[in-house]
């Protein structure tokens, strides 16, 4: 079976890092039980002349991203209040997967604050501009990295990191 290992390229022409696919491929055949419910299968067609059964597992892999890089581009603007408190918003578009929330645990490992002292503003184009398309965890992906990156920026964890000394401790 090929499945996608350290040094192949995808479509997109990215490079993957700490390719691990094969150990999940082998850990789900283990749990799933697979094997013994495909000797199974096996041994219920053998008796069965006109009634069968079947079983299958396939591995599937979908490329996320965009061909264009500048359609790869995600954006957050991450405000740092006196008080200690985090105003968040970001481009991506919530529609029931959980990226406001994904991206407010995002801000708060990064800036090391608790979650409920991230308040997120509804994403517009007034304050995130270019929104990137939000499919196939696009959103959580690069909305995510842009999070991250403009959190962990040494300005920002420096001025995080003293409002935090005199507020939280």
């Amino acid at each position: 079976m090929h499945l996608k290992k350290e040094g192949d390229l995808t479509p997109f022409g990215w490079k993957p890092e700490n390719v691990t696919i094969q150990k999940c491929w082998e850990e789900v055949m283990r749990n799933s039980g697979f094997e013994e419910r495909r000797k199974s299968v096996e041994e219920f067609n053998s008796k069965n002349k006109w009634k069968k059964r079947g079983i299958a597992v396939m591995p599937m892999r979908h490329d996320i991203g965009f061909t264009e890089a500048f359609l790869n581009q995600g954006a957050a603007l991450v405000m740092i209040y006196l008080d200690g408190s985090v105003l968040l918003n970001h481009g991506g578009t919530e529609m029931g997967q959980g990226l406001h929330t994904k991206m407010i645990q995002v801000a708060s490992r990064a800036l090391d604050i608790p979650a409920e002292e991230i308040y997120f503003s509804e994403t517009a184009s007034d304050k995130v501009p270019n929104a990137i398309a939000t499919c196939a965890s696009l959103g959580s992906d690069l909305v995510g990295m842009a999070v991250l990156v403009n959190d962990a920026s040494s300005c920002t964890f420096k001025l995080i990191s003293e409002v935090k000394i005199s507020i939280f401790i």
